[in-house]
């Protein structure tokens, strides 16, 4: 290949040209990529446990600060679903084929694709083991394994998914028969729930409801459906500017919003579901398609429905109490170990952080520098001193457009 300097003609272009060159063996020396020891395929910089979007999203990150040879993704699957896209699915305006494609065709190009499924965590000594038996070291660690649906937390479920008139959104083997039962709708109560633990999406109850209303809107149903929001939270919405906007569009819909109401039971052959009322424990509350709503104050147990995903064996400071990952509350500012993105926020930065910043630093003197050369080729009138090149508007423009990154 032809040298730069060779095919560039002219005085300025060849000081250009040298400056261009020296700028670039000054700015590889800062490149975040490693030796080529940790390109062993039993250690990583860093590994990604999770081949979802958040998986993915984190690992084409993690790519561009460290290099495609010291990120790996572990990910049994061979199929890639984009999950937020159900929504639409489930209101039937996209076919579930669109939401997912192969695995291997959203790995980050250089990244490793480890087809294993993770069985154990040993943060103690920077590694975790697959089901094929292999240990694989890591200096940082991404846990990106979602959340797992545990439907059997409530009772009648997952059975009751048998039912043609029973459907969720979160799970690429019910999220068709939402779409099913809102075109075989005629009348009666329309139930939507927001269960009492946390969901990947908090938002998607909400949707699938002002979508099915949008649709009975259009088919002429809309007379005859009694639409029904119940949510185990105390409020529509967690911001107040946006509460407020939603509380404005339920009303003008004419939607029925009941809260503190957590679904603990299905029964499908009755066709009607079981809430409990979280402000008033041993209360419940009976609602039938057909319309019917009954009151009792039956004992009932407040029964989980996601908890974290797939979550291997671990010891027992990564687990908490409530079922997640120390891991998780680094990035969220809390406590973490020695190999944690963050301790305190504000207290410490990765050194990923620190890194960009010098390099940071390192890209503004060298546009700068660009720019003073650039305005000393040009022959343009100097300024008396350096104070004024402030203030010197052909200067500024110059400098504005002369950033090389």
């Amino acid at each position: 290949m032809t040298p730069l300097v060779s095919v560039v003609s002219g005085p300025r272009a060849r000081l250009f040209a040298c400056f261009l060159r020296l700028g670039t063996q000054q700015a590889s020396s800062l490149q975040l990529h490693t030796g080529a020891s940790l390109a062993a395929k039993n250690y990583y910089e860093v590994l990604v446990l999770g081949g979802g979007s958040g998986g993915i999203s984190m690992a084409a990150r993690m790519k561009r600060r460290v290099g495609a040879d010291n990120v790996a993704i572990i990910e049994p699957s061979e199929r890639h679903f984009y999950q937020p896209i159900w929504t639409l699915v489930g209101a039937g305006a996209k076919q579930l084929s669109s939401s997912f494609h192969p695995t291997v065709s959203v790995i980050p190009s250089g990244v490793e694709w480890i087809k294993a499924r993770v069985v154990e965590l040993n943060p103690d000594k920077n590694c975790i083991h697959t089901d094929n038996g292999k240990e694989i070291s890591y200096k940082y660690l991404i846990i990106a394994l979602g959340i797992q649906l545990d439907y059997e937390k409530i009772k009648g479920l997952p059975e009751g998914f048998d039912h043609p008139k029973i459907g969720s959104n979160y799970s690429v083997r019910t999220v068709e028969k939402t779409w099913k039962a809102l075109q075989d709708f005629e009348e009666g109560n329309a139930i939507f729930t927001f269960p009492n633990t946390p969901v990947k999406c908090a938002g998607a109850p909400q949707k699938i409801m002002y979508l099915s209303e949008a649709y009975f809107r259009k088919t002429g149903k809309r007379s005859k459906a009694n639409i029904i929001f119940n949510t185990s939270l105390g409020t529509i919405f967690g911001v107040k500017k946006y509460a407020d906007a939603l509380k404005e569009i339920i009303q003008e819909r004419n939607l029925a919003v009941n809260y503190k109401q957590n679904l603990i039971e299905v029964r499908a052959d009755k066709q009607e579901a079981v809430f409990e009322n979280l402000d008033k424990p041993g209360e419940t509350q009976v609602i039938s398609v057909s319309g019917e709503v009954k009151r009792s104050a039956e004992q009932c147990h407040r029964r989980r429905r996601h908890h974290d995903s797939h979550l291997p064996v671990c010891h027992h400071h990564v687990l908490q109490e409530a079922g997640y990952n120390e891991h998780l509350r680094a990035v969220m500012g809390g406590k973490v170990d020695q190999n944690g993105w963050r301790r305190e926020r504000g207290k410490r930065l990765c050194p990923w952080e620190v890194r960009r910043v010098y390099l940071g630093v390192f890209r503004e003197f060298l546009s700068y520098f660009v720019s003073l050369l650039f305005l000393a080729l040009s022959h343009l009138k100097q300024p008396k001193n350096i104070s004024q090149l402030h203030d010197y508007p052909e200067f500024r423009k110059r400098f504005l457009k002369c950033r090389i990154w």
